[in-house]
């Protein structure tokens, strides 16, 4: 099992082009790659390394027809937070950083792995892809790669550590150092209500208990809005300038601390990059 920081040895590529109709100008692309784990159980890694996020959030999405859910419908009637999965065939994954890479690592296992007492948060939910194209998907859809999860139940657990390190730090530039860590685990299991395995730090806190504030349901919007949290506009999903904007100031009045100030100066339209 991957622990917090990557003892793994992991390759960076990157690449410029067009990617879906999107211009891309660099990014970089995770290593795939399956491997034995200590306990002798095989594990598929299709990421591994580092992504990008910005507004703190990362997604998986399964329906090609559809935006994604807004920050209340994802949490709509859970006790957990971190982790969104109240709308079918999507997850919104929290992060501790607002802008910057992360330690990012997707596995897909055969039967629930032990959790790794590395990990500062942890939290588990039900999921089950709508079509057979699932991926990871950066902010506004700047780049995706391909899990390759079958059209089934899975149980998933999705581990932290350093998240108050990344919320504090707000913004990580290429040559700083890595502050958080992140692993998303799917494997087969019948649907089960959500649940926290582990929280340790003040941000997963806060975002518990903003998961535990949002009604059981929440009405979704057209398939082409998203509010209150960021549309990912930009590969044939929609999503303008000022949509952006419009979404990020919602985003931000959830946001505690800092996050505040971007959403005042997201309503004068001057959003950090």
């Amino acid at each position: 099992m991957l622990t917090p920081g990557g003892a793994d040895p992991h390759r960076k590529q990157t690449v410029a082009g067009v990617r879906d109709g999107l211009s891309v100008s660099r990014r970089t692309l995770p290593e795939k790659g399956t491997v034995l784990t200590a306990e002798g159980f095989t594990v598929r890694r299709p990421v591994t390394g580092e992504v990008h996020v910005h507004y703190g959030q990362i997604y998986v999405e399964s329906d090609p027809d559809d935006v994604g859910p807004g920050l209340a419908e994802a949490f709509a009637g859970q006790g957990a937070g971190l982790c969104g999965a109240a709308v079918p065939g999507a997850l919104w994954l929290s992060t501790g950083l607002h802008t910057g890479n992360v330690g990012f690592t997707v596995e897909v296992h055969a039967q629930a792995p032990p959790l790794d007492p590395a990990w500062e948060d942890a939290v588990e939910v039900s999921f089950r892809p709508v079509s057979a194209d699932s991926s990871l998907v950066q902010w506004a859809g700047e780049a995706a790669w391909p899990l390759d999860l079958e059209e089934t139940d899975y149980r998933v657990r999705y581990c932290a550590t350093g998240m108050d390190a990344g919320h504090r730090e707000d913004t990580r530039l290429s040559e700083e150092p890595r502050l958080d860590d992140y692993l998303l685990q799917f494997w087969p299991a019948p649907p089960a209500p959500d649940r926290i395995l582990r929280q340790t730090s003040e941000i997963a806190a806060y975002w518990h208990d903003y998961a535990r504030r949002q009604p059981p349901s929440h009405p979704r919007r057209a398939r082409r809005g998203r509010t209150p949290g960021p549309p990912r506009g930009g590969t044939g999903r929609g999503g303008t300038a000022a949509g952006r904007r419009e979404a990020a100031v919602g985003w931000a009045t959830a946001q505690p601390g800092p996050a505040r100030r971007r959403g005042q100066c997201a309503r004068t339209g001057r959003l950090r990059p």
